[in-house]
């Protein structure tokens, strides 16, 4: 039944009961005929008899029982309350059903900047309880700037946009080179396409303005002169800003001494946390300061 179909009904309802109270019909010494009250024998007031809410005293003769009609109505706010309630539920597991299918995912390669993620990582796997898999170029073994030796859960070619939270690409010097960048891209193209966030950090920055990806978005990096030394004429250079994290639709970008606010932008992107909670954190990680009441 249609939410119009249900207010006409509940309406007309309220019709019939309005009626017995303007005749002050609320009792059995001042019951009344249905023609007294020119609303005639109607669906609404059949409904109203079985409810008890209409009480006949005598044949013919009704009066309107306010007790049993403040308990129907009771007991129609609690089921609408139980549906709206089973409906919320079902469209939270639906986010968290979609949101647990989808990956964090981390392009890994030789000699990457494993520091810079870290704080992302570890807040979205250990504390959001998302999937966090690894990418590489192939899937050869990488070792990173740390001595990491990692090895990547899929490559890129393996990628599925449809299934992706986040990609994230960390800083390492493998951008001020050269990089397979005929691999990378149309990846970085399908997830924009997707609407799929990219989050970016240091040099990886490097390869967001290669693709095109800054384009109309605020942005920063290493340093303004930094992006156009490694990204010539890049579009978009005219929205740089100094600063260790931006997010512009979708398009996150940091400084390599940003980890912190990197987190933070991705987290806020995905709405992960609570405001309160996101701030906490950059209260803790950035500036040392435990919450109130913590030893």
């Amino acid at each position: 039944m249609g939410a119009t179909a249900v207010a006409i009904i509940l309406r007309r309802e309220r019709d019939v009961v309005d009626a017995f109270r303007r005749a002050r019909a609320t009792d059995p010494r001042s019951a009344r005929t249905l023609d007294d009250l020119t609303i005639g024998e109607t669906n609404a007031v059949n409904r109203l008899r079985r409810s008890a809410v209409l009480r006949e005293v005598e044949p013919g003769l009704f009066y309107l029982d306010e007790p049993s009609w403040e308990a129907l109505r009771g007991m129609r706010r609690r089921a609408v309350l139980v549906i709206v309630g089973v409906v919320l539920l079902v469209l939270l597991v639906m986010v968290v059903t979609r949101m647990s299918g989808r990956d964090i995912c981390l392009l890994v390669f030789d000699g990457l900047a494993d520091w810079e993620p870290s704080f992302a990582l570890t807040g979205l796997r250990r504390w959001a309880s998302m999937s966090v898999r690894t990418v590489g170029f192939s899937a050869a073994p990488v070792t990173t700037m740390g001595g990491l030796r990692l090895l990547p859960d899929a490559t890129l070619a393996q990628v599925d946009a449809g299934g992706v939270a986040l990609f994230m690409l960390p800083g390492g010097d493998m951008w001020e080179n050269d990089y397979p960048r005929a691999q990378l891209e149309p990846v970085l193209g399908e997830l924009r396409a997707r609407q799929v966030p990219i989050a970016a950090i240091c040099g990886a920055t490097v390869a967001l303005a290669r693709a095109g990806l800054l384009a109309g978005r605020r942005h920063t990096s290493n340093g303004r002169e930094y992006l156009l030394a490694h990204a010539p004429g890049y579009a978009g250079a005219e929205h740089y800003e100094e600063g260790l994290a931006m997010r512009d639709d979708g398009i996150i970008t940091a400084s390599g001494l940003g980890a912190v606010e990197f987190a933070r932008e991705i987290f806020a992107e995905l709405q992960a946390f609570s405001a309160d909670d996101i701030a906490l954190f950059y209260e803790m990680y950035r500036h040392g300061r435990m919450p109130a009441g913590t030893a």
